[in-house]
C-alpha cells in the first residue's frame, strides 16, 4: 500500500481516456520523461488554475455570476452536438455556426419531439450560454 504524503489526500475520478492520454503525453514533452508524482503535480496545478479562474463564479443572490453551465445541461448539449456531428458530418472544431433546424432536430432525437420540449431546451441552452442566436435561424455553438 502506498503511503500518502502529509497534507495530501487521494482523489478518485473518472476522466475521458483521450484527456488522460493527452495529459500524459504533455508531461513527457514538458519534463522529458514520465516519473512518479508528475501526474499528481500537473493535475493539482490544473485544478488550482481552474479554481482561480472560476472563483468569480460563486453565485450571487440571483445566481447571475455562473460561468459554466450546470453539468446536467452540458451533458444534454453534448449529446445533441454528437447527434448533429453524426447526422450531418460536421466537426465542431471547425464549424461554430449551424442552422437552428439542426439543433431542433437533435433535441427532438435526444430529449423528445414535443414543441414545448424543444423550446425549453433551446431556452435553457441560451440561458446557460451554450448557444448564441445570430439570427432566428442561425446559432453559434459554444466551443
Amino acid at each position: 500500500m502506498t503511503k500518502i504524503p502529509e497534507g495530501k489526500c487521494v482523489l478518485y475520478v473518472y476522466i475521458d481516456r483521450n484527456i488522460d492520454k493527452r495529459l500524459r503525453e504533455l508531461i513527457i514533452r514538458k519534463y522529458g520523461e514520465y516519473r512518479r508524482g508528475l501526474l499528481s503535480y500537473e493535475v493539482e496545478c490544473a485544478l488550482q488554475a481552474w479554481l482561480a479562474t472560476h472563483k468569480i463564479a460563486q453565485s450571487n443572490a440571483k445566481g447571475e455570476a455562473r460561468i459554466n453551465p450546470a453539468p446536467k445541461y452540458w451533458l444534454v448539449f453534448q449529446r445533441c452536438l454528437a447527434w448533429i456531428e453524426s447526422k450531418y458530418k460536421i466537426s465542431f472544431e471547425e464549424v461554430h455556426q449551424i442552422p437552428a433546424r439542426f439543433l431542433r432536430e437533435a433535441i427532438a432525437a435526444v430529449r423528445g419531439s414535443d414543441k414545448r420540449t424543444i423550446k425549453k431546451w433551446l431556452e435553457t441552452f441560451t440561458e446557460q450560454k451554450l448557444i448564441k442566436w445570430i439570427s432566428p435561424e442561425l446559432i453559434e455553438v459554444r466551443g
